[in-house]
């Protein structure tokens, strides 16, 4: 198994790369997918936005939640999870 490391991302190229494996996941034009505007604002709002990348420093898995109130209480909506056919079944998404 190839190690992974999972950790928040780090600015707008790795925002960005995050669209292209969206993209890569769910195919071109994926209508749900998360834009780099929106992850730069849900981070800096305490939100998910978290990227699983191998030994080789490859993006391997994504994933966004937002952070908010609702009836006075603080939430997590976790929104999108994606993982490479690579490392599939590996426990990359529980993890």
């Amino acid at each position: 198994m190839t190690e992974i490391v999972i950790r928040h991302l780090t600015g707008m190229p790795e925002y960005i790369r995050a669209v292209e494996f969206q993209e890569e996941i769910w195919g071109p034009g994926f209508s749900e997918r998360v834009p780099k505007s929106l992850m730069k604002v849900t981070q800096r709002l305490g939100g998910v936005v978290a990227g699983a990348f191998d030994d080789r420093g490859a993006m391997v898995g994504f994933v966004y939640g937002m952070t908010g109130l609702e009836d006075g209480r603080g939430v997590h909506w976790s929104d999108i999870l994606a993982v490479s056919s690579r490392v599939r079944d590996q426990g990359v998404g529980v993890r």
